[in-house]
């Protein structure tokens, strides 16, 4: 299950193979969550940011939990 950040929506990804990239978990989970495609997210697993060119396996999600799509926030300029 991938479910966003607030809580409010969420998807069931089918026949997700553990050997996925979380890069291509994130494209298609924003797709199917509706998300705006250029802002930039990031997957989280029991509260942990995982890396885009890590397996599934290789980031310890196994079959049928849930990941969150939460949005990449990077602190200002400080200007």
């Amino acid at each position: 299950m991938v479910k966003d950040w607030a809580g409010n929506q969420g998807t069931r990804l089918e026949d997700v193979p553990l050997d996925m990239t979380v890069g291509e978990l994130l494209a298609e989970a924003k797709v199917e969550l509706g998300l705006p495609p250029r802002t930039p997210y990031h997957l989280l697993h029991n509260d942990t940011k995982l890396g885009q060119g890590l397996t599934l396996q290789e980031v310890g999600v196994k079959d049928d939990e849930e990941v969150t799509v939460a949005p990449a926030v990077s602190a200002g300029s400080g200007c």
